[in-house]
């Protein structure tokens, strides 16, 4: 199991399938962990 950071859930390892979107989950916890909401609200310019 891995260890938990950001979001609510935990990795296992399972014999169920998986959806086309499963790893959205593991790609905004690596975002968040990286600073990119922030990063992208300093650098890149306001919508409208």
């Amino acid at each position: 199991m891995g260890r938990q950071t950001v979001l609510g859930f935990t990795l296992e390892r399972t014999e169920e399938t998986l959806t086309a979107h499963g790893g959205l989950a593991l790609l905004a916890e690596f975002n968040h962990g990286l600073g990119v909401c922030g990063l992208a609200n300093r650098y890149l310019p306001s919508p409208g």
